[in-house]
Formats: structure tokens, C-alpha cells, sequence
């Protein structure tokens, strides 16, 4: 109750105006609703810029997912096309190689091929094979290499060396070590 007397003697005081409760209680809603719609309307700005700031972190993280996704897709799909060649077959690193070695038509230059030692890790085995060619021209090595890597079987070459032939520089002799990998 004193404050309700409090606040006109303040304002008759202060502006030594001679004027009513009511005046005087009309003039301070005239000064306070324009400073509490400032106050709410500073509020509900930053409240606004927050909110702006956070869609906008969550945009660029919602980007970097779908880069992401993408990126998983695609390695996914790469994954699942090597597990379906690695799937058992029965046929060996020899025969896997030397039927590459028949379709790319080199396969008279093959001076040997040995089987080396399996290795099996993870349920999967790899069988790894030593071959020799010999008078093998730089394309047809490429063309025997790409069907090795994109064959129907799983096979990784792990070492090539090359040598360049004496009596023919287009021929080289090549020693590869390959593997084919298989499901257990």
C-alpha cells in the first residue's frame, strides 16, 4: 500500500505537475509498456540469434552426415562386390591365375607358377601363388594385371618386379606374387 502512495508523491514531486492518481498511473504505463515490449523484443532477439546460430551448425553437421552416408555407401557397396568375389569356390591360386593367364592369351609366356604357404585370418584364407613370365609385352602385363583385379575372383597382386629383356626392349620378364582370397 505504501507504494501505490509512494509512486504519485514521487511523480508530483519530481516534475512538480499537480495531477491525479490517475494521471499519474497513465503516464507511468505510457513509460513502462514501451520499455517492457524493448526488453521482451532484446529477449526474444537473442533468443532468435541462438536459434539462427543452431540451425546453422546443424545444417553444416547434417551436410557432413550426408557426406559421410554417402562415403559409407559407396565404400559399403565396394565392400560387399569384394565379398561376393572372395565367396569359396573350390579353385585354386594355380588354376585362378592360369585362367587369367587364358584369357588375356599369355598363357604360353608362363614359365612357372608355385603355390606359396596359406595363410588364413578372420574367416577368410588367402592362398598366394609365385608366377614368372617370361616375353611379356608392357600391355599385355596391364590387360593380366586388370583381369586379376577385376575378375570374378578376389585375387591381390602383393609384389611385381619387372626386367626389361635384353634382345627385345618391348618384352620384360615379370615375377608377380598374387593371392586369392577366399571365404572359410
Amino acid at each position: 500500500m505504501e507504494l501505490r502512495s509512494a509512486l504519485p508523491a514521487l511523480l508530483h514531486g519530481a516534475a512538480g505537475l499537480n495531477m491525479d492518481r490517475k494521471k499519474t498511473y497513465r503516464y507511468a504505463a505510457y513509460i513502462a509498456v514501451p520499455m517492457a515490449v524493448v526488453i521482451l523484443a532484446l529477449f526474444f532477439y537473442g533468443r532468435y540469434a541462438d536459434l539462427k546460430r543452431s540451425v546453422a551448425a546443424a545444417s553444416r553437421d547434417l551436410a557432413a552426415m550426408e557426406a559421410l552416408r554417402g562415403e559409407y555407401l559407396a565404400k559399403k557397396a565396394l565392400l560387399d562386390s569384394m565379398a561376393a568375389k572372395a565367396a569359396p569356390t573350390g579353385e585354386s591360386a594355380v588354376a585362378a591365375i592360369e585362367g587369367i593367364a587364358k584369357r588375356t592369351g599369355i598363357d604360353g609366356k608362363i614359365k612357372s607358377i608355385k603355390p606359396l604357404e596359406e595363410k588364413a585370418d578372420a574367416g577368410y584364407a588367402e592362398s598366394p601363388v609365385e608366377a614368372r613370365l617370361e616375353g611379356v609385352d608392357m600391355n599385355e602385363l596391364v590387360n593380366f594385371l586388370y583381369q586379376a583385379e577385376h575378375g570374378e575372383r578376389l585375387i591381390v597382386v602383393r609384389e611385381l618386379s619387372i626386367k626389361e629383356r635384353f634382345e627385345d626392349r618391348d618384352l620384360v620378364d615379370a615375377v608377380l606374387r598374387a593371392s586369392l582370397i577366399t571365404k572359410e
